[in-house]
């Protein structure tokens, strides 16, 4: 990755208990934010109420090693200890960095792997997380490292929305099917109101291989016709879905494509569209050459040879015509269903009346024992305003789309991975929440008291 202004972060910015340090914006961060200053590089940046300075500007073409998300700050790692969550570099525990390498030339992915794994046991013997139960740190002692290609980058876009792609890939196929269809039925239809043409031409001497390729070539004007504009209207299309995906999420969270012209995505229009040509307008091509041009000049158009098996194939074309819209408009009923069954769900609570808020308080210099009682005062402060029936905070939103695990043991079974959330006294009687048993948190629930 080269560098648009200034210079990128090196060793010599990540060293331990670094603090506050350099920061390299993305190219689309400093046109949006700085207006291109170029005087950018040497200038502060305030984060989390600690100064950066910006050391350089990335390239347009970089969008960080995720594919299908952008960056707009990339900071060295040992600045975690100046982002007011404590140091987690010194946590065992905790498992938050990705490891990127290149191989050395000669090397490869087969050999990489094998050195990775001879040197997993001791790696793992050295950094084995303290507090943890016997078999989990036996199975922690079994893993082993391994080397991975990573020529298309990293994304959770193929594992979240590999089946969605999947479904729409064939519905887009199934349509054109029936385009297809529809297609050649139509020239079929129009290579037997041009059977006298045909005919003459071939009693003229035309060879029917030269009137096939005729034929062709108006089907190939037709295909790439159609693949022109299916083109322009993918590409429309695509960032209209870009921009659904991420009207459903945060701007943090939000996904970014590189929607340019992608010579493998044009290819592969090409191929298909010659694919599609040649599969369906060969078969016109052969049926409408296929005449006798003595039978045609001397009995007309009733004694054509081969009519009745035009029309039969006319025919089965008409059939998978309606079968295939058939099965489109079943599954488009399921699916319109499904949404409706969706918007109507019962998420388990009151969504009416709701308002969210988030705090940043890395700025407050709000010390740890001092922060639960700030929440519980702020808490009681916004309990006090009118109209206001009750209010809670929560680290996880419910149908926010985050969460977090932790293992659960239950008796003495084997721990399971659960689904867990911290929230205030309050916050099931604020979001109306039924309590089937038991009680809601209360403020007799503190650190004194039994967990």
């Amino acid at each position: 990755v080269q560098p648009f202004l200034g210079r990128l972060l090196t060793s010599a910015d990540d060293r331990a208990g670094c603090g506050s340090a350099s920061a390299v914006i993305s190219h689309a961060f400093w046109q949006r934010e700085f207006g291109g200053d170029p005087n950018i590089v040497g200038k502060k940046l305030t984060i989390n109420a600690k100064p950066f300075e910006i050391v350089g500007v990335t390239a347009p073409a970089f969008f960080g090693p995720e594919v299908g998300r952008s960056y707009d700050l990339a900071l060295p790692v040992c600045s975690q200890t100046a982002q007011g969550a404590g140091n987690p570099l010194e946590r065992r525990d905790l498992w938050w960095l990705s490891v990127i390498g290149r191989l050395k030339p000669g090397w490869t992915m087969e050999q990489a792997s094998a050195e990775l794994a001879t040197l997993s046991p001791a790696l793992m013997k050295e950094t084995a997380p303290s507090g943890y139960a016997q078999k989990e740190v036996e199975k922690y002692l079994q893993l082993k490292l391994g080397a991975f290609p990573w020529e298309s980058g990293f994304s959770r876009l193929r594992t979240r929305y590999e089946q969605p792609l999947w479904t729409l890939l064939v519905i887009a196929g199934v349509v054109l099917l029936i385009a297809c269809a529809n297609l050649a039925n139509l020239m079929l239809a129009r290579a037997s109101a041009r059977e006298r043409e045909i005919g003459v031409r071939l009693a003229m001497g035309a060879t029917r291989g030269r009137l096939v390729r005729q034929l062709l070539s108006e089907s190939m004007l037709l295909a790439f016709l159609g693949a022109a504009l299916g083109w322009l209207l993918a590409r429309g299309l695509s960032r209209l879905l870009l921009s659904l995906l991420n009207s459903f999420g945060s701007r943090t969270s939000a996904y970014f494509l590189d929607l340019r012209l992608d010579w493998r995505m044009l290819a592969f229009t090409l191929g298909a569209t010659v694919l599609t040509c040649v599969l369906f307008g060969l078969a016109p091509a052969l049926r409408g050459t296929a005449v006798s041009p003595a039978a045609l000049l001397t009995s007309g158009r009733a004694s054509t040879p081969g009519r009745g098996e035009r029309f039969a194939l006319r025919r089965i074309l008409v059939v998978a015509q309606v079968a295939l819209s058939f099965a489109l408009m079943i599954g488009a009923a399921l699916f319109g269903r499904s949404l409706d069954n969706l918007l109507n769900v019962n998420a388990g609570f009151r969504q009416e009346g709701l308002l969210l808020v988030t705090m940043d308080l890395n700025g407050a210099n709000i010390t740890a024992p001092r922060l639960q009682g700030f929440r519980s005062a702020t808490l009681d402060r916004i309990r006090e305003l009118p109209g206001v029936v009750g209010a809670a905070d929560t680290f996880v939103i419910p149908v926010g789309g985050n969460y977090w695990r932790l293992a659960l043991r239950v008796g003495g079974n084997e721990p399971r991975k659960s689904v867990f959330n911290w929230v205030s006294p309050g916050f099931f009687q604020t979001l109306e929440i039924p309590m089937l048993s038991g009680r809601d948190f209360s403020a007799q629930d503190s650190a004194p008291s039994p967990k």
